[in-house]
């Protein structure tokens, strides 16, 4: 499984020629296959940065987020990552 960063899959969607070739073949040799994966964080994370316009995505902002998650497994966040992500200096 591949866990993608939020921007890595905004950016598969709305600028693909940002991801290097290399990222690029391995993402899509598996995008179909149920092998990649977000956080549901991510989920919120794009929303806000559409609905704030730091992207521009071209339909409305329930769209994209479904556009999105329709790519992608959304992963939850588990009591271990809620407590480890907010012990990082």
């Amino acid at each position: 499984m591949i866990l993608l960063d939020t921007h890595i899959l905004i950016s598969l969607l709305i600028a693909p020629e940002n991801l290097s070739p290399k990222a690029k073949k391995v993402i899509l040799e598996v995008c179909g296959s149920g092998m990649l994966a977000i956080s549901a964080i991510s989920l919120w994370e794009i929303a806000w940065l559409a609905e704030n316009k730091r992207i521009d995505v071209h339909v409305s902002v329930s769209s994209f987020v479904k556009r999105c998650a329709s790519y992608v497994q959304i992963l939850p966040i588990t009591q271990e990552i809620a407590v480890r992500s907010v012990q990082f200096p």
